[in-house]
């Protein structure tokens, strides 16, 4: 049998490229298994270290039951246009036509929220998303039930069986935790979350608490480690002029002096942001044991 001059060469080339084609493609299914327990092992969420306190306090509060959902239907909400509002100062008091003018002919309303509807059951989180100025604030402070502010409601909120006029009686267990972080910058964070605890007190102690500052006590321990910053307790607050805590430290001392509240509806605008998932825990696991 007579092989051709060079065919022994196109044959080990052939080969080759067989080989290496077959190789590249077992590094490729190699890798995208690789990548799988990859990403598996990054979504697995280990249990947060304080999750069995939570449950224990839930279990030892016989008030810990206070369930209530929100439900809304045709919700409007209009505003008056910030270029339609008369900006006053000293002078503008006088000017009598010009008063005279915009009583006669009202400024046209801008609808921030149009026929919303919705509905949260007790136990569950509701994440509200959008851009700036798409109502997400008001629809939040809507179901927090502040309505202050604001030209035009319309439509139904209701909190469990009660209506919002119903509801106001319950401000604290209704609440809201804004942008806005109003301290005292003076006082140490210690000290504000003294004084946070101790409107708050339960009349009806957990059973294993057996005066109300040694409930006060082990409340404002938890809820200082829980966020991570109870090294931060003698250090001021601060604010923009007196130094104090970091930005983030103090968003987490304004996240624990709600959560003081045992509140049965929390509203959180802008906290805590998805990248501090640590901060999201407190809440997802007291929301569990609902």
């Amino acid at each position: 049998m007579n092989i051709p001059s060079g065919a022994g060469e196109d044959i080990m080339r052939t080969l080759s490229r067989t080989f290496s084609g077959k190789s590249r493609q077992d590094d490729n299914i190699q890798r995208e298994d690789d990548s799988a327990d990859s990403d598996s092992a990054k979504t697995k969420v280990d249990e947060w270290r304080l999750a069995s306190d939570v449950k224990d306090l839930q279990q030892n509060d016989p008030t810990d039951g206070r369930r209530l959902g929100v439900t809304w239907s045709g919700l409007t909400v209009k505003v008056v246009p910030s270029d339609a509002r008369l900006q006053e100062n000293v002078l503008s008091q006088f000017n009598i036509p010009q008063q005279i003018k915009e009583s006669r002919q009202k400024p046209e309303l801008k609808t921030i929220l149009d026929n919303s509807f919705g509905s949260v059951q007790p136990g569950e989180m509701l994440l509200v998303l959008g851009r700036p100025g798409s109502g997400c604030t008001t629809l939040l402070k809507m179901l927090a039930n502040k309505r202050k502010g604001y030209a035009q409601v319309e439509g139904d909120v209701h909190f469990g069986s009660m209506d919002a006029k119903e509801a106001k009686k319950y401000r604290g267990n209704i609440v809201i935790n804004t942008e806005e972080e109003l301290f005292f910058p003076t006082l140490t964070v210690g000290k504000t979350m003294d004084f946070a605890t101790r409107l708050n007190i339960p009349r009806t102690l957990p059973r294993d608490s057996a005066t109300p500052e040694e409930y006060r006590q082990k409340f404002k321990s938890f809820l200082m480690d829980s966020m991570g910053i109870s090294h931060t307790e003698d250090t001021k607050v601060g604010d923009a002029f007196v130094r104090g805590v970091s930005g983030g430290e103090r968003k987490r001392v304004s996240i624990i002096e709600t959560l003081a509240n045992r509140a049965s509806v929390a509203c959180w605008v802008s906290s805590p942001t998805i990248h501090e998932a640590e901060d999201n825990k407190p809440l997802r696991i007291r929301n569990d044991g609902r």
